[in-house]
């Protein structure tokens, strides 16, 4: 998710989140208000299925994060291959959109009282 050759293009990346954006909608559409209390094996299912969603949209943060950490100053000095500069502000704004889209994920699909220990469980 939101990694690769792809994700350096700035039309794909809005696309992706408009589109991360409308299958939220259709999750909290579908999965029950009582999913986070455990009970059937289903309700255990999908809760894991969510923690995952969640790890995978953190790992996508931080590979935009570390993308421009990587940059450093360009003095010339280091002879290895570092990222071009053009596309920081494409995985700025990744970092922004992804940021964006896991909080109203967890506002959306996990109540207040459980956010602690599901963020915890990854």
């Amino acid at each position: 998710m939101f990694q690769g050759s792809l994700c350096t293009d700035s039309a794909i990346n809005e696309l992706a989140v408009n589109l991360l954006h409308k299958v939220l909608s259709l999750m909290t559409n579908v999965f029950p208000v009582d999913l986070w209390r455990g009970g059937t094996k289903l309700n255990s299912l999908m809760a894991t299925s969510l923690i995952n969603i969640m790890k995978n949209v953190g790992e996508s943060i931080v590979h935009h994060i570390k993308y421009y950490v990587q940059l450093g100053p360009d003095d010339g000095k280091e002879k290895g291959a570092k990222p071009l500069k053009h596309t920081l502000p494409i995985h700025r704004m990744a970092v922004v959109n992804l940021a964006t889209f896991l909080v109203q994920f967890l506002e959306s699909l996990v109540p207040l009282e459980m956010s602690s220990k599901v963020v915890l469980l990854r």
